[in-house]
């Protein structure tokens, strides 16, 4: 159930230092790579609300830092795994790899099509919009 418009019930850290130490247990959950849906403080819409509303106390770049070192641990255990076999699982850790860092650990996608003049279109489609994929599309066809 949707709360009252203008109440101000998710605005849980009313002073700075309160603001501070929420920031803080923050970067450390995501610095030790969890996922901003899972702070158990708050939600993420609200994060971001602090962010637009309280920047000197939420900031936007020590975020995306801690994002990235959230990457490098699940890369780190990636790598110590591949050093130290012995109870890693490579398939658990590519799976979580994937779901957690889709953009970077997709496999490749591609689509091939050739016309009668036996020109071959080979695009890797993560890469290509929409429009772009069916403006290939309609020159393949046509040709």
């Amino acid at each position: 159930m949707p709360g009252v418009v203008g109440n101000e019930n998710n605005r849980k850290f009313k002073t700075q230092e309160e603001r501070q130490t929420a920031f803080k247990v923050l970067i450390e959950h995501l610095e030790q790579g969890y996922n901003q849906d899972s702070f158990p403080i708050c939600d993420w819409e609200t994060i971001e609300w602090y962010i637009d509303n309280f920047s000197m106390d939420f900031d936007s770049e020590k975020i995306r830092e801690a994002r990235r070192k959230g990457m490098k641990h699940w890369e780190g255990v990636g790598y110590e795994g591949l050093h130290k076999p012995k109870d890693f699982s490579a398939i658990a850790w590519i799976f979580i790899m994937k779901n957690k860092y889709s953009d970077l650990w997709s496999d490749m996608k591609e689509v091939q099509l050739g016309n009668k003049k036996g020109e071959v279109f080979k695009q890797d489609v993560r890469k290509v919009t929409d429009e772009e994929l069916d403006e290939a599309l309609d020159q393949v066809i046509k040709d």
